[in-house]
C-alpha cells in the first residue's frame, strides 16, 4: 500500500463478542464495538495443533513470507472470545483496518472452525470453513476497513484464522 507492503494478521487487536447478531449491523463500519472484549490468542490448547495438520502455513502465507517469517503462529493466531469456545456456540469477531491507499495487489487468507462467514465493511465476501477461503485486497479500500467474521462452532474448540499480504 503506498508501495509499502501492510500484513494483516489475526491475533488478539480484534475484538469478539459471543452474542452480536441480534444488532444486524454488527459488520458494518460504523457499529459501536467499544463494548467488546479483545479477542483471545487460542495458543497452548489442543486445537491449533490440529489446525496446524489441516491448514499449512503454505496456505496462508507465500513462500517468501513463510521463509522468511520463522515460525507460522508469529504471523497469525487462531482466535476466539475470552474463554474457552464451547460446542454448538457462535462469536462474532472485528477488526479495525486503516489504510492510507487502496491496494494495488494482495489476499486475505481465511478459515474458520467449524464455519465462518466473512465480511468486509458489513458486505459479506467469503462464506467457508477449515478450507482457506481467498479474498482479493481489491474488496478494501483507502480509510477504515471494517473486517468481520461470524464463526459457529460445532464441536470442540473453534476460531478464525486469517493472514493476508497487500500491497
Amino acid at each position: 500500500v503506498n508501495g509499502k507492503k501492510v500484513i494483516v494478521k489475526s491475533d488478539k487487536s480484534w475484538k469478539a463478542i459471543p452474542a452480536a447478531a441480534d444488532d444486524k449491523d454488527w459488520a458494518k463500519t460504523d457499529f459501536d464495538d467499544s463494548k467488546w472484549e479483545s479477542a483471545k490468542e487460542l495458543r497452548g490448547v489442543t486445537a491449533p495443533h490440529i489446525w496446524k495438520k489441516l491448514i499449512t502455513p503454505t496456505d496462508f502465507m507465500s513462500k517468501a513470507a513463510a521463509a522468511s517469517s520463522g515460525a507460522f503462529e508469529s504471523q497469525a493466531r487462531w482466535i476466539y472470545k475470552n474463554g474457552k469456545p464451547q460446542n454448538g456456540e457462535s462469536i462474532w469477531l472485528r477488526c479495525r483496518l486503516t489504510l492510507d491507499a487502496a491496494p494495488a495487489s494482495g489476499f486475505l487468507h481465511v478459515a474458520g472452525d467449524d464455519l465462518q462467514t466473512f465480511y468486509i465493511n458489513g458486505r459479506k465476501i467469503y462464506t467457508g470453513g477449515f478450507k482457506t477461503g481467498k479474498i482479493s485486497a481489491k474488496n478494501l479500500k483507502a480509510g477504515v476497513n471494517i473486517l468481520a467474521s461470524k464463526v459457529k462452532n460445532h464441536v470442540g474448540e473453534g476460531g478464525l484464522l486469517v493472514y493476508g499480504e497487500l500491497m
